[in-house]
């Protein structure tokens, strides 16, 4: 065989390679345009061929992003109910805590309130929405006709949460004045909250700080593969269909839970120490015991931080701006004070008796809670500091890793207080 018959039938085989891998791209594309098809036409499809998940979120251009009413968990609306009602006594809003994260739907603190109440309790709390989010909400649950709108408010990241709301929505200079918004977008542009959030949810799950994606030349390359694992993820209907598949036929074990997040003191604690990760700390009360992120807590609520002040500045004019709302439909506002974790245990002890880092924190959201009740009370909107109720609990309302949202003998306590100073204002 001469050496061009031999260079002939290499670029031939090369050539067939090319077209052959041509037409799958083609017959894969097909595919994936005739699943995006049956998805807008058929819910069946949609959730076939949507990525598997039990709290999957889309997007929504007021909330920024809201539950997919198509997964379980989330009612016709897209917030976690059995069902949308079409009459509710009362209206949760709120973040995390409100959404029952961590514990089951039926556990949540609303779906607990309602049991009790024996009236519809309508839960329209979203992990990380902050209270700007939350007032952009109301008027879809005024819709409800509910008596009593309780505003579930966590110091622990809430102002945080609505400056970075705003940030994204390109509204910071519109809702506070000039000088505060320029500090605060000036501050966030030497060290994003976002990034600092990343960094800490990486250690909770993996104990180790790792440097973000692009941090370097060498990190450029693992950090784009990433995006685009991610954006196959998230638009790809054919590889959720095959990710579906693979869980019916393979069955895999469960993935093993966060190296911080394990629901046993001992086990996390001594992560932490063989790591020797100094942003978390335990915590000992009597019987109880749990960990804290100190460093998450301490940098949410700094007040000396124009990001937290400005937050705060806007938590303040979404809670009157609600108030304002609610009364116009006939309805009363009451906001309820969700505790951070420390402060829950440093009811037990005095101040002086637990870690001066985690005195701070307690110290810090005493400082941002009396300024807010004193606004309340000016504002003449009733409040509840539920403190004293998760405070008293025979059992830990919380988890012992460092999960900061209350267990379920928690949310428990939280619907009992909710309940009674509803009563107490002779609602709902």
């Amino acid at each position: 065989m001469t050496e061009g018959n031999r260079t002939g039938r290499s670029s031939g085989r090369l050539g067939n390679a090319f077209l052959n891998l041509v037409l799958v791209a083609a017959a894969l594309l097909v595919c994936e345009g005739l699943l995006h098809a049956g998805a807008a036409v058929s819910d069946r499809v949609y959730w076939l061929t949507s990525p598997p998940s039990k709290t999957a979120f889309v997007d929504d251009p007021v909330l920024g992003y809201r539950g997919d009413s198509r997964f379980a968990d989330h009612d016709a609306w897209g917030f976690r109910n059995a069902r949308r009602p079409d009459r509710a006594a009362v209206l949760a809003l709120g973040d995390s805590n409100t959404y029952g994260e961590s514990v089951a739907r039926e556990e949540a603190w609303p779906a607990v309130l309602g049991a009790a109440l024996g009236r519809p309790v309508y839960n329209m709390g979203v992990s990380d929405y902050g209270p700007l989010q939350s007032a952009a909400a109301l008027d879809q649950g005024l819709a409800l006709a509910p008596r009593v709108v309780v505003l579930a408010l966590y110091l622990g990241n809430d102002y945080l949460d609505a400056f970075n709301f705003a940030k994204r929505q390109g509204r910071v200079a519109a809702l506070v004045d000039a000088p505060l918004a320029r500090s605060a977008l000036d501050r966030e542009a030497a060290g994003s909250v976002v990034d600092a959030w990343a960094r800490l949810s990486q250690i909770a799950y993996t104990g180790e700080a790792r440097p973000l994606p692009g941090a370097g030349a060498l990190a450029a390359v693992p950090g784009l593969w990433s995006e685009v694992r991610r954006w196959i993820a998230a638009h790809s209907r054919m590889g959720a269909l095959v990710r579906r598949a693979y869980l019916v036929i393979a069955s895999p074990p469960a993935p093993r839970p966060p190296l911080l997040i394990q629901r046993d003191f001992a086990k996390t604690n001594e992560a932490i120490r063989s790591r020797r990760l100094d942003c978390c700390l335990p915590l000992h009360v009597k019987f109880w015991r749990t960990t804290v992120i100190v460093d998450y807590l301490h940098d949410n609520m700094d007040d000396e931080d124009p990001r937290v002040r400005a937050g705060e500045a806007m938590t303040l004019a979404a809670i009157e701006g609600i108030d304002r709302r609610a009364r116009g439909a006939g309805a009363r506002l009451l906001v309820a004070l969700v505790p951070i974790k420390p402060a829950v245990f440093g009811l037990h002890v005095e101040i002086e008796d637990v870690h001066h880092r985690i005195a701070e924190l307690i110290r810090r959201e005493e400082r941002l809670k009396m300024r807010l009740l004193a606004r309340l009370d000016a504002l003449k909107v009733p409040a509840i500091d539920l403190g004293p109720a998760l405070a008293a609990a025979e059992e830990m309302p919380y988890f012992g890793d460092v999960d900061e949202h209350p267990n379920s003998i928690g949310q428990r306590a939280i619907a009992a207080a909710i309940g009674t100073r509803l009563a107490a204002l002779g609602l709902p």
